[in-house]
């Protein structure tokens, strides 16, 4: 009987069982914390959470899909023990089972990426709308919803020099971008030094007011009612022709007391097609040139929705309520950390920019699913 010997059980096996011991202890401790399968006892938590992440992994569009793996595909139910589930179970599921077991495993992958080399301190705030019908979503909500604005919003703090997110806020339907700036950036967060460029969503002086008490900057554009003084005007580089103005005042209009306004300053930059981009900002230290160049790097948390949308296929949420949305999204979120890893970590020949080379991570987990990992990928998983 020493020919068979049974085959060896650590992560090395496979590419999948790695992200299974990697992913697995901290799904539990969440379910622990969360009571998560105290409220649904079919299927354990960390199973659901688990099909969930090779939902997005594989790139399947829908819960037929996933289904349909699961009843099928004995390599993928053998770690995971949601053999047999219902197209009519997983919605169930995706409703009743807290959204708040994921925590310790999302801190624990973002905590586990590679700090940048470089820091510049700037964080992009931005979100993005996932679309769903309309009429199903305001039935189940309970709100009168339009077009644009049926479905989940993804509010995100991105940082921009290693492309984690420091922290996102999930809702339903409509709602201005800036009133969940503060569950975005929690008073007991130390920002200290940090810049943080938003666009005109974000406008809000309130907003803008805790920033500067908490000594933060921030990069944003101008809003069409925005009032502002002019108090000094800054030379001008003829090297920096498309700068146009640069000025020092205040913001806010004369309705406010001396305490609420801001000093500012305010940046004009004139396009190639004629069209001007004026900006506010609490930076007074880099030149116009810098300023407009900084609210241009806001594009990365763009490129960060986007890809979650095209390479990890989180085109809509998987239900209609706010908990199937959140248990959606963060199972996305759990594999774009793990292309970001497998991204920073293992060396690329073709390019150095950092989003293909996450898109390329993605492909090279999906198609090496079941196959042995090497070294720098089970270095970049935390095996080694």
């Amino acid at each position: 009987m020493d020919q068979f010997a049974p085959e060896p059980s650590g992560p090395s096996r496979s590419l999948y069982r790695a992200v299974v011991q990697l992913c697995g202890n901290a799904l539990d401790k969440g379910a622990a914390r969360a009571k998560a399968d105290h409220y649904v006892k079919n299927y354990p938590s960390r199973d659901f959470a688990l099909s969930l992440i090779f939902f997005f992994i594989m790139g399947l569009d829908s819960l037929r899909q996933l289904q349909i793996h699961l009843a099928e595909d004995s390599r993928l139910t053998r770690l995971i023990s949601m053999r047999g589930i219902s197209t009519s179970h997983l919605p169930r599921l995706l409703r009743d089972r807290p959204p708040e077991l994921w925590a310790p495993l999302v801190a624990k992958l973002v905590d586990q990426l590679r700090p940048a080399d470089e820091h510049t301190g700037v964080w992009a705030i931005d979100a993005t709308t996932l679309t769903l019908g309309e009429k199903l979503l305001a039935r189940m909500t309970g709100k009168q919803l339009k077009r644009q604005n049926a479905g989940a919003k993804l509010s995100a703090v991105v940082n921009l020099d290693d492309k984690r997110f420091e922290q996102v806020h999930i809702s339903m339907g409509s709602g201005h971008d800036a009133q969940f700036v503060g569950e975005l950036l929690p008073a007991d967060w130390e920002i200290d030094g940090l810049t943080f460029v938003f666009d005109r969503g974000y406008r809000s002086y309130p907003f803008y007011r805790d920033l500067i008490r908490r000594r933060a900057h921030f990069v944003t554009r101008e809003a069409a009612n925005d009032h502002f003084e002019p108090v000094q005007a800054i030379s001008l580089d003829p090297a920096q022709p498309a700068i146009i103005a640069d000025e020092i005042g205040i913001l806010g209009g004369t309705a406010l007391t001396d305490d609420e306004r801001m000093l500012v300053r305010r940046v004009v930059k004139r396009c190639g097609d004629g069209k001007e981009l004026v900006f506010f900002t609490t930076r007074l230290d880099l030149s116009a040139a810098d300023v407009a160049a900084l609210y241009e790097k806001r594009w990365v948390v763009e490129i960060f929705f986007r890809w979650l949308k095209s390479n990890i296929h989180l085109k809509r949420p998987l239900g209609y309520t706010l908990q199937a949305t959140m248990h959606t999204i963060y199972a996305a979120l759990v594999a774009y950390c793990l292309g970001l890893l497998l991204a920073e970590w293992t060396p690329s020949q073709t390019t150095k920019r950092l989003v293909p080379r996450i898109a390329s991570a993605i492909q090279r987990l999906r198609a090496r699913l079941y196959e042995k990992p090497k070294p720098d990928e089970l270095r970049a998983l935390g095996f080694l």
